[in-house]
């Protein structure tokens, strides 16, 4: 691993477990063993290191969810995708926990945001639409239900994190499983019979 790539695992586990305003420059490199100056080399400011490791996000994201729906659409892909991006979301937590003020002090980070967010939201609803043609999902109950369902997920896919820390009270290692189960079952009352049957439900 070069010492870019070095600087980006340190800093993803230092603003996971401490948060992103109480670890510095500084506190990166001292964890690193190297000075101030070979750090900045990489990334001049603490911003810089943020939207690197946002663009990893994304990255990772869109890489896994192509891949996904180049396989074909099952049923049992719909929640493996899910499960997917939420373990990337908690494996960049510190993103989403402050979400809010890091696209509102990161201009370039909000616009690669909302463009991505834009993108996925297109895919999916095509997912659904799919997956209504192949009878896995119910026709929606009135034109545009679907859409705000799935603004829904993803809302809640964003700021689960955030969430968990008021609600969850059960095992650490259990946290991603519990949420992605609990975001899942939303989609429950649209599945058909055939659906039900193959997620092994009834």
């Amino acid at each position: 691993m070069n010492t870019k790539d070095k600087i980006l695992q340190t800093s993803l586990q230092l603003f996971n477990k401490k948060g992103l305003t109480d670890v510095s420059i500084r506190d990166i490199a001292a964890q690193m063993g190297i000075s101030d100056g070979n750090l900045r080399y990489h990334f001049r400011t603490k911003d810089e290191l943020v939207e690197a490791l946002f663009d990893e996000l994304a990255d990772d994201i869109g890489k896994e969810l192509m891949a996904g729906v180049n396989q074909g659409l099952t049923i049992e892909l719909m929640e493996s995708l899910l499960s997917l991006l939420m373990r990337n979301f908690y494996a960049y937590r510190f993103l989403m926990q402050d979400l809010n003020s890091i696209l509102n002090t990161h201009p370039v980070t909000k616009k690669k945001f909302n463009k991505i967010t834009e993108e996925r939201l297109l895919l999916v609803e095509q997912m659904i639409n799919g997956y209504v043609q192949l009878e896995y999902l119910k026709p929606e109950p009135y034109i545009g239900h679907y859409k705000k369902l799935i603004e829904s997920i993803i809302i809640l896919s964003h700021f689960w994190i955030t969430g968990s820390q008021l609600f969850y009270k059960g095992p650490k290692k259990e946290i991603v499983e519990h949420y992605t189960d609990m975001i899942f079952s939303l989609m429950y009352p649209y599945f058909t019979q055939k659906a039900l049957v193959e997620l092994k439900l009834i």
